[in-house]
């Protein structure tokens, strides 16, 4: 597992590094939306590693060492988490930087990371299962429903008489979020397994 991640590491040293360098200068705008874009934007990174695999054939290669079908489809979920951890880091650093970070914020990124890491949870399967090439337009078509759905239910939940409880909200987000995860996992594994057949 560790021999995957830095593989994935050494192929995404390019756009990891243009990553960073988005990430700093965003960082100076303090805008809330660019943060939360830094946060989804790195949960897919495992997709371009994915697609750098598809090109040099790395399914065929894989076949003739000793790895597990969970440690190839693992290694691609450990470094979306990662890098989602790294950006959600660097976005509170640019608001530290700002000195505008408040508890709310916390919570908002909290949220934000949960909605990236589904995203990625749906997105997998696909990418497994059709290929990267084919699976980008079903990417953005996902992307872009979960950003209709996002802001429709915000925009509710704004409009809503009831006081909502915002530790409700984040648990429940949290436990949806690692559900989707774990059950994203194994379908995965199974797309991988029936491609290779």
């Amino acid at each position: 597992m560790k021999g995957l991640l830095i593989k994935d590491a050494y192929t995404m040293m390019k756009e990891t590094k243009y990553f960073f360098i988005l990430a700093v200068v965003m960082a100076f705008f303090q805008n809330d939306f660019l943060f939360s874009y830094i946060i989804v934007y790195a949960a897919s990174l495992p997709i371009a590693a994915l697609a750098y695999d598809e090109r040099a054939k790395w399914d065929k290669m894989a076949e003739t060492l000793p790895l597990t079908v969970g440690q190839i489809i693992g290694s691609k979920y450990i470094m979306g988490y990662v890098s989602v951890g790294i950006a959600m880091l660097l976005a509170i650093s640019g608001k530290l930087l700002g000195s505008s970070f408040r508890a709310e914020d916390m919570v908002t990124m909290l949220i934000v990371v949960c909605i990236a890491l589904a995203v990625q949870a749906f997105n997998m399967p696909l990418m497994f299962w059709i290929g990267v090439e084919r699976g980008r337009l079903l990417f953005i078509a996902l992307v872009v429903g979960a950003a209709l759905a996002v802001s429709s239910i915000g925009q509710e939940i704004m409009a809503s008489p009831v006081a909502l409880n915002i530790n409700f909200i984040l648990f429940s987000a949290v436990g949806i979020t690692i559900a989707v995860n774990i059950i994203s996992f194994y379908v995965s594994r199974i797309a991988y397994y029936k491609k290779q057949r």
